[in-house]
């Protein structure tokens, strides 16, 4: 057994040590606008879609301008017909470049997250990935300690409450074993504890009062969950005060004595029933878990969902909380065998007996186990994948780890020392040490189970995961002259070359999709009389959007896009206006003990330019600017300017020395902060460069 344990101990600690960190459970699905887009007109509103169903009244979302003002118009609520949604409306925007921060709690499971992602109105798009399109900025604080212990005092009371009523039914013929006080109200306070727990926590982590708590759905779950172990408490609290105490032996039934030998408890003769007014009140209680945990989340096939995991929670609770009352059978005193008046020889035959009615009784609960915990955690861990590339599958990894330890020792007991109890020599005290080995290994699994409980499924956190960061883009739209259609396009990048058109067309009053039978855009240049006007012909999509690819957008300026929708009737046209954004250049820092700061930018051409200040301190310094081909090579400058902009905002030009075709550098005196270089080059072929860096000067 000690071998056992140190192979689940060392493999769990692997598990857990290689597993990635966990996120948030109400991961952000999509937003519109999308992280990073750039929109020619502001939007009325900013929507937010969750993996998870949030609670209005106990989540927040603001939409902050550049200088940190909110500039919503008033507070996010509910989208009606889609409870994944959050929608908060927004008043007249100006250009400029806007921050969404969001804080939601999953009305499902009550816990909380929150992200930032950007928008730019009129200005060149930020840079997107703050929020990977809503879902990777999702943060949170890690597994709350006190939440984990109130769900797992909570799985633990409520497993004793429940394997009473199925051992004293099933297994010791309506009674329960000798010292069944103390487990029955053991049990009660555990329930007890645990939901009192659970509270605190739940409003720790909202940051609200309590009456905030209790009034949204997430604080009303907890007050059934209350109301459920409340009643399953009073219901063992009567049954325990039923029951003989543990130094006085029961009353026999007959003249004969004990009932069948077994190590019993008294019940008065209603113990029947009292048994299943226990086990009825901790299964509804634990079907009140089950409402307020994963399987609530909104799902074709949340019915089943919810049956699965409460038959899950059922059979593990009746398995685990029966151990313990096996255990507590196994460790009672010995009694007389029925008829005899003296004690039998070896171990009781109660005991042997009881043992026996266990194993059967474990069979089918350990069967459904295995069932139910299969489908919900294929489920809930995305997979085959999610087992292994999750913090959540990592840990149901290490509860299945456990759960296979249990069962190889349960194996053993039945095939193994059960049998050898029918010699009056047989192990009775080995039986009692691998018994309360299971014990211990269940309490593991309990336990595990409480983590998974705070952590997001695997397949949320697999399916934000996989979702790249979308690019920058572009995205206007209007309506024809009668309003009958609505057109919005995105482009994407919304840089002057390649871009990536898609049109949405939909009906202007009911916002259903038209069913357009040809999407044409035509471009032109006003400011540019002499660039050719040019047409982009549109395919349709699977999902109903039309799309293609092409290069009309080949000048930086303000185009004028006429969309053409040819209807199942006449055809109309949608005037848009799109101004392209030069792309920004992306800038990485190498840093060496010694060597002065070396900046890399990528330029829009493909090439880069390098640059560094020699020695990067206050004082006398050079700046190096050196241009690169694509291919790596020296690029060769015809033309080149450059200026610096000093801590206190005032620009300087800067002299520039030639070192050689594509490297120049300037002579400067520098003073401490932070210090922005430019330079403004024409290479022999190609178009002009503008590219920049920033240092903090100490």
């Amino acid at each position: 057994m000690r071998r056992a344990l140190a192979v689940v101990l060392l493999a769990g600690g692997w598990l857990l040590a290689s597993g990635p960190a966990a996120g948030a459970h109400a991961l952000l699905r999509a937003s519109d606008p999308a992280d990073g887009a750039s929109l020619d007109q502001p939007p009325p509103q900013v929507t937010l879609t969750f993996t998870e169903r949030p609670e209005p009244r106990l989540s927040v979302v603001h939409v902050l301008d550049a200088g940190g003002r909110h500039v919503e118009a008033g507070a996010a609520a509910p989208v009606a017909g889609n409870p994944l949604q959050l929608r908060v409306p927004l008043g007249e925007l100006p250009d400029g470049t806007y921050t969404v921060a969001w804080r939601t709690v999953s009305r499902d499971d009550g816990h909380v997250t929150g992200g930032a992602f950007a928008f730019g109105v009129g200005v060149a798009a930020p840079a997107a990935g703050v929020a990977g399109g809503g879902a990777q900025a999702a943060t949170t604080p890690p597994p709350s300690p006190l939440a984990i212990a109130g769900r797992w005092l909570l799985y633990l009371g409520l497993a004793l409450l429940l394997g009473a009523s199925a051992t004293g039914l099933a297994v010791y013929s309506g009674r329960l074993p000798v010292g069944a006080r103390p487990l029955l109200l053991a049990g009660a306070g555990l329930t007890l504890i645990g939901v009192a727990a659970r509270v605190v926590a739940a409003r720790s982590a909202v940051g609200a009062s309590v009456g905030e708590l209790l009034a949204a759905d997430a604080g009303r779950h907890l007050v059934w969950l209350a109301g459920g172990a409340l009643a399953a408490t009073v219901a063992a609290a009567l049954l325990a005060a039923r029951v003989a105490p543990a130094g006085r032996p029961d009353r026999p039934e007959g003249p004969t004595g004990s009932q069948e030998g077994v190590p019993q408890g008294r019940t008065d003769g209603v113990g029947r029933e009292w048994l299943v007014v226990v086990g009825v009140a901790a299964a509804a209680t634990m079907l009140l878990e089950v409402l307020a945990g994963h399987a609530a989340a909104p799902s074709p096939m949340r019915p089943l969902n919810l049956l699965a995991q409460w038959l899950h929670l059922l059979a593990v609770g009746a398995w685990a909380g029966g151990l313990v009352w096996l255990l507590a059978g196994l460790l009672g005193r010995d009694h007389p065998a029925q008829g005899t008046g003296k004690p039998n020889g070896g171990a009781p035959v109660g005991r042997v007996q009881a043992v026996v009615r266990f194993s059967r009784l474990a069979l089918p609960v350990v069967a459904v186990i295995a069932v139910t915990g299969a489908l919900r955690a294929l489920d809930l861990a995305g997979g085959w994948r999610g087992l292994l590339d999750t913090g959540f599958g990592r840990v149901l990894d290490l509860k299945l780890l456990v759960f296979a330890a249990v069962l190889a020792l349960a194996a053993r007991n039945r095939y193994r020392l059960v049998p050898a109890l029918a010699n009056p020599a047989g192990p009775l005290g080995a039986l009692r040490r691998s018994v309360a080995g299971e014990v211990a290994l269940v309490a593991c699994v309990l336990l595990a189970a409480a983590v998974l409980t705070q952590l997001p499924p695997g397949r949320f956190t697999l399916a934000t995961a996989a979702r790249p960061t979308p690019p920058p883009s572009v995205q206007v739209q209007g309506s024809d002259f009668a309003t009958s259609v609505r057109l919005a396009l995105t482009v994407t990048p919304g840089t002057p070359g390649p871009n990536t058109f898609t049109a949405k067309v939909t009906d202007y009053d009911t916002g259903q999709p038209v069913p357009a039978n040809r999407v044409a855009l035509r471009f032109t240049l006003p400011d540019r009389p002499e660039v050719a006007g040019s047409t982009l012909e549109l395919a349709r999509g699977g999902d109903g959007l039309w799309r293609a690819r092409g290069t009309q957008l080949s000048i930086d300026g303000q185009w004028a896009i006429a969309a053409l929708v040819h209807g199942p009737g006449a055809a109309v046209t949608v005037s848009l206006e799109l101004h392209t954004h030069a792309a920004e250049p992306r800038v990485t820092v190498s840093r060496a003990p010694g060597q002065p700061d070396l900046y890399t930018i990528t330029l829009p051409t493909g090439g880069r330019l390098q640059a560094y200040l020699d020695p990067g301190r206050a004082g006398a310094n050079t700046v190096h600017f050196t241009f690169f081909t694509a291919a790596g090579s020296e690029q060769a400058i015809d033309e080149a300017h450059a200026r610096m902009t000093t801590p206190s905002g005032a620009s300087r030009p800067l002299k520039l020395l030639i070192v050689s075709a594509g490297h120049f550098a300037a002579n400067t005196s520098l003073q401490a902060g932070r210090t922005t270089f430019t330079i403004d080059a024409t290479p022999d072929r190609g178009s002009p460069i503008t590219a920049s860096f920033s240092q903090q000067i100490k």
